[in-house]
């Protein structure tokens, strides 16, 4: 999925993203295993990484660090689901400029996808080269891996 609306660049596939660099990613993500699954794998391959246990812990860490280049964000979680974070990140115009990436279980139709306006999605369980590649696209490692 690409970034849709009036935006100029919406139909450039995701390593034509023009905001590409150095930054933090964020995984939101309710389920503790997952959060330390992408945490270390993303760490593994260089990427500067922060994670949150629930939708308001990743909106606060959001808007307190002007580094995270990135969101991964699960769709289901208590009290403040991916929805929820998405509402309240794109009304927020600095926010609004951080891709997220939907973390999900069950593919999303299309019109989920222009209403959540997420630069794409990864399927859950998502493979360790998958990830690595769908989060280079929108995000430089910090440093070199191992």
């Amino acid at each position: 999925m690409r970034r849709q609306a009036d935006d100029p660049h919406a139909r450039l596939a995701p390593y034509d993203y023009p905001h590409r660099g150095p930054g933090r990613v964020l995984v939101i993500d309710d389920d503790d295993g997952v959060r330390t699954v992408m945490r270390k794998q993303l760490q593994h391959a260089g990427f500067d990484v922060v994670v949150a246990a629930t939708g308001a812990e990743g909106l606060a860490l959001l808007r307190a660090d002007a580094s995270i280049r990135l969101v991964l964000l699960d769709m289901i979680m208590p009290v403040m689901d991916g929805w929820g974070v998405r509402q309240k990140q794109m009304e927020d115009p600095r926010l609004a400029q951080v891709p997220a990436i939907i973390l999900t279980g069950a593919p999303l139709p299309s019109l989920v996808h222009d209403q959540l306006k997420a630069a794409d999605y990864l399927l859950k369980p998502v493979g360790r080269d998958h990830l690595i590649s769908v989060v280079s696209n929108y995000c430089q490692p910090a440093v070199h891996a191992a």
